[in-house]
């Protein structure tokens, strides 16, 4: 498991910036708090995440971290998720919030991501996607 921590409010802080390459590890996975980088809207947001360091971060997961709603993004081969708030926030939708998500690393079906909220036990959903512009990409 790897990640960056941020501890000021630094507005060209990329938590997945320069990943270090992979171990010998068979399941590598990464940590990083900050925005998903969706449009040009979320370039004034500090703690970016681009789609693409996702994507150059070769992990098998990346477990994202600071929005209120799950939603997971498939960027090159890696898969990352905002797994939300385990307490629904008065603007949110109940299907969005107030859950966790359960991760499987597994050999024959790689990753798998669910999201079990906490209002009905019982209940797994599937964690809805985030669309971003597949032409926005960090500065360099």
């Amino acid at each position: 498991v790897w990640g960056r921590p941020h501890y000021l409010e630094a507005p060209d802080f990329r938590p997945l910036a320069d990943v270090p390459p992979r171990t010998g590890r068979r399941w590598q996975v990464a940590l990083a708090h900050g925005h998903l980088v969706r449009d040009r809207h979320d370039l004034a947001r500090s703690w970016r995440i681009y789609p693409a360091d996702v994507a150059a971060s070769d992990r098998d997961y990346v477990a994202l971290g600071h929005w209120d709603v799950a939603c997971r993004l498939l960027a090159g081969r890696t898969l990352a998720c905002y797994s939300g708030s385990p307490v629904t926030p008065g603007w949110a939708t109940e299907r969005l919030s107030g859950c966790a998500l359960l991760i499987t690393l597994d050999e024959a079906a790689g990753v798998q991501v669910r999201a079990h909220r906490f209002a009905d036990a019982a209940a797994h959903h599937e964690v809805p996607a985030v669309d971003p512009d597949p032409w926005l990409e960090p500065d360099s």
